[in-house]
């Protein structure tokens, strides 16, 4: 025996009571039906009164049969009641017995809700009915309930046989994550359900078999366990959690999950979901493993003694997502994440999605868009990375070069005095800063030119201050015959440590401002409805303040030619009698970078080096992305660009939406 609680993926006020009653009511609402009246010859319309509610009934063919009162109506059935309308391919009542049919596509709507059956039997004047072959989808509530039969027995009560249930609102066609099948299955709105003789199917396949089985259908949130959470890997061995939930207010839910890992101990975890008014909401997420059985046993006095886990058996992680509305058109933001040491994505799956990332980012960010059709934006942001790339006892993460704040503003192309000729910007402001400076995280290390950068190989880490295999630091007085642990001084693997020219990996050492202008002119025109060419003309001018270089300025003129066209079909999809858009955009171009001045940028500033791979901009085919580079080091460039873009669209994911890239 199981009986478990549920909870949404994100909590909101309270929803009104509405759930299978409403919807079933039309299946029962056929009628209240006619008036004792002799009918009159059949027509394709007729109304009908329903106690103090009036339908209409209309239909190719109507009829009527004195004997029994009963009235047919059959091709292209429909019945209407204010809010409800029920279809079918006929139907059937009598006003003597109070009891109906429909039969052939039948489909009843309320609002979002939606009954399909394939028959339909009703008792006019009791809340009572019988669904065969048919399913209950409502919107509002979010789940799908099917069954081969469903009868009504009260006014929310109903009893299904061979039923399907799940919360999960997929499109049509995918298929549900979970579902919840039962040979018979009772159901109390606003209350629970009871299910015998269960599976539950995870994406179709059956995982679990129950043979009874209790879980609440209620319009509201409700306090309870969970279903209980079963993994395994190799590095925490088997993980067994049992999740609780508390609906702690209207808008706040909170799910306290202890779990116990069988080769790490018992860890618990902690989920928060909020909603603050009608446009601002959160979530944060927290864990901690207190004495990491891994971690402790490799020195039972400190952990930290080992090589493999240079840090406390203690460990945590904490997650903060933040959505604000701050009004007046503004809306800040925070994402922020912050774990206890560098092997904790490795160790736990939470955080499992950054163990190919060279950092950890934390932003908080505010922004805002104005003026005619949103034409000016404007944002501010302040970003932390903490760095995952060495352990614990040779991390940077105090020494990584920090953007607090980094503000940004823009402006959308528009015309110049009603001429065909646009304008737009882009300008930005950054402090870039750190917590400790690299001189004194590494004191007597080598420096680049211009004391710029820490010139120590890829690794970051001076050859010196790194550790032995043993992972201790080296004796200066008994320094190894290979000082190089990472052999980061080869060539063959990034580059030597002194060699003067930066590496990625080697810290910056400047700390300082940098403002960026980047006016610029467009002159967008069309030939013949077939061929577009945009040319573009900009001013990039960096201006810097920095510790090391002092006050410098850089200045480049840019440009953009772009000539393309486009071709456009509707062709037939394979295995399928879907079709799609085929659209080929060929395009020819040519950018150009030139300095103002022939000064040697490896003068200036050093915040944002450049990318090791110039190639990756162009990957979008979009060459903005070398005229408009954030890079301190900006070559002159003349380049040619030829490209073909090829893309299918399918049809919208729903009504409305845009067709699918």
């Amino acid at each position: 025996m199981l009986a478990v609680a549920t909870s949404g993926s994100r909590c909101a006020p309270k929803r009104r009571r509405a759930a299978l009653a409403p919807i079933l009511v039309v299946l029962v609402g056929l009628a209240g039906v006619a008036s004792a009246q002799e009918a009159e010859p059949a027509r394709e319309r007729r109304t009908f009164q329903a106690g103090s509610r009036a339908f209409d009934l209309t239909a190719d063919f109507i009829g009527y049969e004195r004997a029994g009162e009963v009235y047919t109506a059959r091709g292209n059935v429909q019945v209407a009641q204010e809010g409800r309308v029920l279809t079918a391919d006929w139907a059937a009542f009598s006003n003597e017995t109070r009891r109906g049919i429909a039969l052939g596509h039948v489909i009843a709507r309320e609002g979002d809700d939606i009954v399909r059956a394939r028959a339909m039997r009703f008792q006019l004047d009791e809340d009572k009915g019988l669904v065969l072959g048919g399913s209950v989808e409502s919107a509002e509530q979010e789940f799908t309930l099917e069954g081969e039969e469903i009868e009504r027995r009260g006014e929310d009560e109903y009893r299904l046989r061979d039923a399907h249930f799940t919360t999960c609102q997929c499109p049509e066609g995918e298929r549900d994550p979970w579902v919840v099948s039962s040979e018979e299955l009772e159901v109390e709105v606003g209350g629970y359900a009871t299910a015998r003789n269960s599976t539950i199917d995870i994406l179709g396949v059956p995982m679990l078999w129950l043979p009874w089985l209790k879980y609440p259908v209620k319009t509201e949130r409700e306090t309870g366990l969970l279903f209980p959470e079963l993994r395994t890997s190799s590095r925490v061995g088997v993980d067994v959690g049992i999740p609780f939930f508390w609906a702690v207010a209207d808008p706040v839910n909170l799910t306290i999950a202890p779990h116990y890992l069988t080769k790490r101990g018992f860890k618990q975890e902690l989920s928060l979901e909020y909603v603050i008014g009608e446009r601002s909401w959160g979530e944060a997420y927290a864990t901690f493993l207190v004495n990491d059985d891994e971690v402790h046993k490799n020195d039972p006095l400190d952990g930290t003694d080992n090589p493999s886990t240079p840090f406390d058996d203690d460990r945590w992680a904490f997650d903060w997502l933040h959505d604000q509305d701050l009004g007046a058109g503004w809306r800040g933001k925070v994402d922020a994440r912050v774990i206890s040491d560098n092997l904790f994505p490795f160790d736990f799956r939470e955080y499992s999605r950054f163990r190919n990332d060279r950092h950890m980012d934390s932003i908080a960010f505010a922004e805002n868009r104005f003026g005619h059709r949103d034409q000016f934006g404007v944002s501010g942001e302040v970003r932390y990375a903490d760095d995952l790339q060495n352990p614990d006892n040779l991390d940077r993460d105090t020494t990584w070069l920090m953007r607090a704040p980094d503000v940004r503003g823009s402006g959308l192309p528009a015309g110049v005095l009603g001429s065909h000729l646009f304008w737009s910007f882009d300008a930005r402001y950054t402090h870039f800063t750190a917590l400790e400076s690299v001189r004194d995280r590494f004191p007597g290390a080598a420096l680049g030119p211009h004391g710029l950068f820490l010139d120590s190989g890829i690794d970051g880490v001076p050859t010196g201050f790194e550790r032995d295999s043993n992972g201790d630091p080296i004796d200066p007085l008994d320094p190894p015959a290979n000082p190089d642990f990472s052999n980061d001084d080869f060539l063959l693997t990034g580059g030597r440590e002194g060699d003067g020219v930066f590496q990625e990996g080697e810290l910056i050492a400047d700390r300082g401002h940098r403002v960026v202008l980047n006016p610029r002119l467009h002159l967008p025109l069309r030939f013949g409805d077939v061929i577009e060419f945009l040319p573009e003309l900009g001013y990039y001018g960096t201006f810097y303040e920095s510790r090391k270089r002092g006050a410098e300025l850089r200045n480049l003129v840019t440009a953009n030619l772009d000539l393309r066209t486009r071709f456009r079909r509707t062709l037939p999809l394979p295995f399928t009698s879907a079709r799609a858009i085929h659209l080929l955009e060929p395009r020819v171009g040519f950018a150009w970078i030139e300095p103002l001045e022939h000064g040697e940028q490896g003068d200036n500033p050093l915040f944002i080096p450049r990318s090791e791979i110039l190639q990756a901009r162009l990957r979008a085919l979009e060459p903005t992305g070398l005229t408009r580079d954030p890079a301190d080091r900006i070559d002159p460039l003349k380049a040619l660009h030829v490209s073909l873009g090829s893309r299918l669209y399918g049809a919208p994911a729903q009504d409305g939406a845009p067709p699918r890239l």
